[in-house]
């Protein structure tokens, strides 16, 4: 993983944007629209997706670039084997643009401009678990019809991101 001196002025000013908002008095609704606004600068990505783990099923409180039903999903983790992978893992995990895991987004993009719901899959996914207190609690996903979306992206600026979320 890339140490934080490869962090540009821009990454370095947008996770001091999200400290400061954990701190601001902010309904957990704006927050949360908030952090993905500030994901999507960093990150390339076509959808991105905050997600509070509920027994075994990931439940979505705030999402970007998705269909408005897909907020009503629960997503089972034994059903989806990336969310699983990212729950397990301590590290932010991101997926060969190749991987056999079918992305739990598939035909669920909602993407400006287009009229229709987009039913192409997702070819880049990353994500990282959610913590508290050393127990898992969600994830955050961002991806991405581009397979080349994120080969660039610094890995640290992920792990950073996920405390903060």
């Amino acid at each position: 993983m890339e140490n934080t001196a490869s962090l540009s002025n821009r990454q370095l000013q947008a996770l001091l944007e999200i400290a400061r908002d954990l701190t601001a008095s902010l309904v957990a609704e704006d927050r949360y629209a908030r952090l993905l606004n500030v994901i999507r600068g960093l990150v390339p990505c076509d959808a991105a997706c905050l997600l509070r783990l509920e027994g075994r099923e990931l439940v979505p409180v705030a999402a970007h670039g998705l269909v408005s039903s897909a907020m009503a999903h629960r997503f089972d983790r034994r059903e989806h084997p990336r969310l699983d992978v990212i729950l397990s893992s301590k590290d932010p995990v991101k997926f060969p643009a190749d991987s056999a895991l079918a992305d739990p987004f598939d035909g669920l993009l909602d993407l400006p401009g287009h009229p229709a719901p987009l039913h192409e899959t997702i070819h880049a996914c990353l994500g990282c678990a959610l913590t508290e207190g050393g127990e898992v609690v969600g994830a955050l996903t961002a991806d991405a019809r581009d397979p080349q979306a994120s080969a660039d992206l610094n890995m640290t600026l992920i792990a950073m991101l996920g405390p903060l979320a």
